[in-house]
């Protein structure tokens, strides 16, 4: 009641910039929030101080939102020059926000007390901040964190286990995001009450299991748990408006009054409106107000009938259906909860929402338990945070798996049309008069069943040593099998990796050696796709190979060098000595890896593969207008009666200069010299190759126009139309080979 009456009397709260609209002006201020990297631009919000238009400086006070481009440097290291609290001056153009999709923008912002946008602003001035220094010593904290996290599990589950653990979202891949989208389970990727109950449950739950009803440590570690967890998360509104809440339950349940913890969370939730009564438009306080609610209503009834239906022994390994049973019941209590708010707000509702979330929420706790204990442990003694980060991996998964699964079937929602809020009242309304219902036969029962004076007593769940033993039991069990289930391939492959207008081309050898040949344009892109096909436990490289110094090779592979084990990194002569950039070089430096120049007549061995370097040529190919393609790596790799050509960008100049030198001699598979332009892949050049397999990295509906209309056809002549690859239409490219025969597999 407070909060609405304060509703009914306050205003919006939001600065009308209108005025300044459309005019060039320096706007001085406080980053008001964490800023979020999203691939080659990052946003945050400005807490205004001043505006100066003309060299006329204002005092100005509200909060602008901010979308700014990184800079290259930052882009390649992944250093962001800004961070919560720094002073800054942006100079840019003031707008109001424009709603995109079904997405009400706007809205969004103005429930954020945000009314205008700042779109690519130049940076004219930044300074330390000195205020809130918890803030800032938990925002580096977690920055380290999710270092660790990067190195301990590979992508794409390095990404989604740091969106769940640590609440960073914009580097999950957009397919991951999108198979979410599809069966309606997005909520499971964004922290929030629900996450902050299912935390609070499994520790009360593992707590009890293991120490019993001792010091009040089922209460008392949870407590300490979810503030933890809150903290890990960046303290996002949501996650500790949840907190509050839970803290409140667990208080309730420690005064012996499990009930009273339902009217004191509501109680929370009146105090947080009557502060901000903006809260009441939230639909992120809302799902959240309602997930912690449902869990500590529901969750028991639930468990109860679970436990009616499908008894569980005490004792045995059948007990271990237990935990099985209440993950289960958790999230039954949260979508039932929830349920209503979303098909008012999102006026549809997922048909596979609710069997895929009861599917995937039980794995989270096993996600956020193994994910910590793998980002710290990788700081501390990497062994361990590699050990813990398999149990992350294995976890994240099961869940993208099913989720995957599920996105797949067809029908994934129904649209549910406008809900007014009687509907809502009238559900929640109805859940309550079950849940009272339910809690007057459960409290009749008891007095009829229990006689006066009658102890009752739980048997312990075994001795303190099992239960200890038996979590370190499972996981090594998991990961012996999970490394069996992803041993090395038993062919050679050569994948021309997607990503995008590049190159990436990583090859394993039957013996589990590895190599990759440049990086592509986008360090997340490189790190996702060769993570996908190494064995997740495999963070090494036997060699990394930069053929030329574009961006679009060079970009991905600087991550690659700060997140793998590279045991060389092979460059040609014009990186060595003409290459400018520090990152490359202090990259390098920082992986400890060996750097060796390589150039024509050059081998080595990569297993039982054989590895030939056609190019650069001692005095370099000049004259022409790519003189940098034509100085690239150019790599021949044999194994058995199959060869592989890697053209890198070598164009027609190069491409007669190793024909005139008898370089060029017949190999099964091309790939295919700089993306298809028209001056490369000559007519001469495939005689001499003669390949039978041309695969082509491209990106899609790229500004070059690649690959020429004219290179296609010359290859379709050469290899035949259908084996012509394409990534921008095929996704990865693999060429897999015995030694004598070819095969070739394709994402799309």
């Amino acid at each position: 009641m407070l909060g609405l009456l304060r509703f009914a009397f306050v205003s919006d709260g939001l600065v009308d910039f209108s005025q300044y609209y459309l005019t060039p002006a320096n706007l001085s201020g406080i980053i008001d929030s964490e800023p979020t990297v999203t691939g080659v631009g990052v946003s945050f919000r400005l807490k205004v101080r001043t505006i100066e238009i003309n060299e006329d400086v204002r005092p100005l006070k509200g909060l602008v939102q901010v979308i700014a481009a990184r800079s290259p440097a930052a882009v390649g290291a992944h250093l962001e020059p800004l961070r919560y609290g720094d002073l800054t001056t942006l100079r840019g153009t003031l707008q109001a926000p424009d709603p995109f999709d079904d997405f009400d923008y706007p809205a969004y912002l103005a429930n954020q007390g945000v009314s205008s946008v700042l779109r690519f602003p130049a940076l004219i001035e930044v300074e330390p901040g000195r205020i809130d220094l918890i803030r800032r010593t938990l925002s580096a904290w977690r920055l380290r964190l999710a270092d660790g996290l990067k190195e301990a599990v590979p992508e794409p589950q390095s990404s989604m286990d740091r969106a769940l653990l640590l609440g960073l979202r914009t580097d999950i891949p957009p397919e991951v995001t999108e198979a979410f989208r599809r069966t309606g389970t997005s909520h499971l990727l964004a922290i929030s009450g629900l996450h902050v109950g299912v935390v609070m449950l499994f520790l009360m739950g593992a707590v009890r299991l293991l120490f019993g009803r001792r010091w009040h440590l089922y209460l008392l570690l949870p407590l300490l748990g979810i503030w933890l967890y809150a903290a890990m998360s960046g303290m996002a509104p949501p996650v500790w408006r949840a907190a509050v809440m839970g803290s409140i339950y667990l208080w309730g349940m420690y005064l012996g009054r499990s009930r009273s913890a339902l009217p004191a969370i509501g109680a929370a939730a009146v105090l947080m409106l009557a502060v901000d009564p903006h809260l009441l438009k939230d639909v992120s306080f809302q799902l959240s107000f309602a997930a912690v609610l449902g869990l500590a209503a529901l969750h028991q009834p639930i468990q109860d009938k679970l436990d009616q239906w499908l008894p569980t022994p005490e004792s045995g390994p059948a007990r271990l259906v237990r935990p099985m049973k209440a993950s289960i019941a958790m999230s039954l209590a949260a979508v039932i909860a929830t349920l209503p708010l979303v098909a008012f707000h999102f006026e549809q509702v997922s048909t596979l929402g609710i069997p895929a979330t009861l599917v995937t929420l039980p794995a989270i706790p096993a996600i956020l338990g193994a994910s910590l204990l793998a980002s710290v442990g990788q700081l501390i003694f990497p062994p361990f945070g590699t050990f813990f980060g398999w149990g992350a991996w294995l976890a994240t998964t099961y869940i993208i798996m099913v989720i995957e699964f599920f996105a797949r079937l067809p029908g994934a929602s129904f649209g549910t049309g406008p809900l007014g809020w009687p509907l809502v009242v009238a559900y929640y309304s109805g859940l309550f008069g079950i849940l009272r219902l339910y809690r007057f036969r459960q409290h009749r029962s008891s007095d009829e069943e229990v006689p006066r004076n009658t102890q009752v007593q739980r048997k312990p769940i075994g001795n303190g040593k099992a239960r200890w033993l038996l979590v370190p039991l499972i996981l090594g069990t998991v990961a012996i099998w999970t490394a069996v289930l992803n041993q090395p391939p038993a062919l050679f492959k050569v994948t021309v990796l997607d990503v995008g207008q590049g190159d990436a081309i990583f090859i394993q050898s039957p013996e589990g050696h590895q190599m990759l040949v440049d990086g592509g344009p986008d360090p997340l892109s490189a790190i996702r796709a060769i993570g996908d096909r190494m064995p997740f436990w495999d963070r090494s490289l036997d060699a990394v190979v930069l053929t030329h110094p574009d961006a679009d090779h060079l970009t991905g592979l600087i991550e690659v060098l700060l997140r793998y084990q590279v045991g060389t990194v092979l460059i040609g002569p014009q990186v060595k000595e003409n290459f400018p950039d520090s990152l490359w070089q202090s990259a390098v430096a920082e992986s400890g890896a060996a750097l060796a120049t390589v150039s024509a007549g050059q081998s080595f061995r990569l297993g039982q593969a054989g590895v030939q370097v056609l190019n650069p040529q001692d005095r370099p190919i000049l004259g022409t207008g790519a003189d940098v393609n034509n100085a690239g790596v150019v790599l021949r790799l044999s194994y058995g009666n199959i060869d592989f050509l890697l053209l890198g960008d070598l164009e027609e100049f190069g491409e007669r200069y190793l024909g005139s030198q008898g370089l060029l001699i017949p190999s099964e598979v091309l790939k295919v010299g700089h993306h298809g332009s028209a001056t490369s892949s000559t007519a001469k050049l495939l005689e001499m190759v003669a390949p039978s397999v041309a695969a082509n990295s491209v990106g899609q509906d790229n500004r070059y126009g690649h690959p020429s209309p004219e290179v296609i056809e010359r290859l379709s002549n050469t290899v035949g139309i259908d084996n012509v690859y394409t990534t921008s239409q095929q996704g990865d490219i693999t060429v897999s080979t015995d030694g004598l025969r070819l095969w070739v597999e394709t994402e799309g």
